[in-house]
C-alpha cells in the first residue's frame, strides 16, 4: 500500500479530514496515515522563557504576561509518501 509520515501540530488534530479523504478516491485506499504529534511550547517576551502552551494558554505561567507567541506545535511536516509500483 500506499504509506504516508507525517509530523502534526499539537492542536489536537487527528487527522479525521485525511482519513475521510482516503476513503473517497481508490488510490488512497490502501493508505496508511502516521501522526506524530509535536508538543506546544510558548515563548514569553516579557520574561524570556518558555513554557507548556497546553497546560497554561496564552498568559505566562512565570510572569502573567501576555506578550507571547508559539515557539512549536503549529507546524506539520511530510516526511514521506511511498507510492508502490504498479505490476
Amino acid at each position: 500500500g500506499v504509506a504516508a509520515g507525517a509530523e502534526n501540530t499539537g492542536n489536537g488534530g487527528d487527522g479525521a479530514g485525511v482519513a475521510w479523504a482516503i476513503k473517497k478516491k481508490e488510490l488512497l485506499h490502501q493508505c496508511e496515515l502516521v501522526i506524530e504529534t509535536i508538543h506546544a511550547i510558548t515563548h514569553c517576551d516579557g520574561c524570556g522563557k518558555d513554557y507548556d502552551t497546553v497546560a497554561h494558554g496564552r498568559i505566562c505561567p512565570n510572569c502573567g504576561s501576555e506578550k507571547t507567541w508559539l515557539i512549536t506545535g503549529n507546524e506539520i511536516n511530510i516526511k514521506e509518501i511511498t507510492v508502490p509500483e504498479e505490476s
